[in-house]
């Protein structure tokens, strides 16, 4: 008897699942590289991008 071949819905499950792996491991990489390299003296204020963002808005709507 020929071996059972796998559902293609269990197929798309698998490479879901290995695809989310394989994001996690990559953010997770990214995020230590970050933390490294981070300066908070250095970082942007949260007021100033949001200030930022909004001027830039405002004036493009105009």
């Amino acid at each position: 008897m020929p071996a059972k071949r796998p559902s293609i819905k269990k197929l798309h499950s698998l490479i879901k699942e290995a695809l989310k792996l394989e994001e996690d491991i990559t953010l997770s990489a990214f995020a230590k590289k970050r933390e490294k390299i981070f300066s908070r003296t250095k970082a942007l204020k949260h007021d100033d991008v949001w200030n930022s963002v909004l001027f830039t808005e405002r004036k493009s709507i105009r």
